[in-house]
């Protein structure tokens, strides 16, 4: 599945804060289908990926519609306050420890220039179908882990995957500390806004200072 398909609706909200012809990054872009939703605004688009192969797909697929490049969140290739806007979309939650989750969010803010806006989509493992996997792992603080970190059974072969369970709270202060103020916060399934009981993403758009 596509991160168009996973998070179309919540992109297509977030156009509305883009304005024509500006430069957006997308860190963790997977493909590079993100890149659709924007196409209309004729905007400057970047894309950047752990996987060297996504990339090499990306860059076949788009030809030069579209840039990208191999990089880590931790540490972005990218000039300070170079991006009119920045998109992290199933990205935060599989980064370890409140240090390193601050450390991503202070690179997705120095990207952008003053008064530029963030999106940050992460998986709500708080609906009530995780609820099995909270009740074995969240309060069993153990091997020096975080509150709210778990491991979560993905697809076939099935493998245990690394998230972090983040709450509104959190995300707004991981926000606030990265010098970068909330806009809106909500949870959404299918395309809908909903409640943290049934929600399948927390979406934050946050405007850098």
């Amino acid at each position: 599945m596509t991160r168009e398909r996973l998070y179309g609706e919540e992109l297509k909200r977030f156009v509305d804060y883009i304005r024509e012809k500006e430069a957006i990054l997308d860190v963790g872009c997977g493909d590079g289908r993100a890149f659709e939703v924007f196409r209309g605004k004729h905007v400057a688009y970047a894309g950047i990926d752990l996987s060297e192969k996504v990339i090499a797909e990306a860059r076949i697929h788009w030809k030069d519609e579209a840039a990208f490049e191999v990089g880590d969140i931790l540490g972005l290739p990218v000039p300070s306050g170079r991006y009119d806007a920045v998109l992290a979309l199933g990205v935060l939650h599989h980064v370890p420890s409140k240090a390193l989750r601050l450390q991503a969010m202070k690179e997705l803010a120095r990207a952008m220039r003053p008064g530029g806006y963030l999106m940050v989509a992460t998986w709500n493992l708080w609906q009530l179908r995780y609820w099995h996997v909270l009740a074995h792992q969240l309060f069993g603080w153990r091997n020096g882990w975080d509150f709210g970190d778990l491991k979560v059974t993905w697809k076939k072969p099935n493998f245990p995957r690394y998230y972090h369970v983040f709450t509104i709270k959190e995300m707004r202060a991981l926000c606030e500390a990265a010098g970068l103020d909330v806009v809106e916060q909500y949870y959404v399934k299918n395309g809908e806004i909903s409640d943290w009981k049934r929600g399948q993403n927390l979406v934050t758009i946050a405007r850098k200072r």
